[in-house]
């Protein structure tokens, strides 16, 4: 494999992980806000704390395949 189809093959993965990073916690956040008033105030806080954790860390994870 050439330098050139490595570095391209790297890239694509690097922009498919982004791009299903951003769509999952899009669909976290969504299911947050839409599930809201059926669930416990002690629930809703745990998905705050996870989502605080989850954000974060799922684009971070890109680091080390640059």
């Amino acid at each position: 494999m050439t330098r050139i189809a490595r570095f391209r093959i790297k890239n694509a993965l690097i922009i498919a992980n982004l791009i299903s990073n951003a769509v999952g916690v899009t669909v976290v956040n969504l299911l947050a806000q839409i599930s809201y008033p059926t669930i416990s105030e002690a629930l809703y806080q745990g998905i705050e704390r996870t989502t605080l954790w989850f954000v974060p860390l799922s684009f971070f994870s890109l680091w080390p395949c640059a």
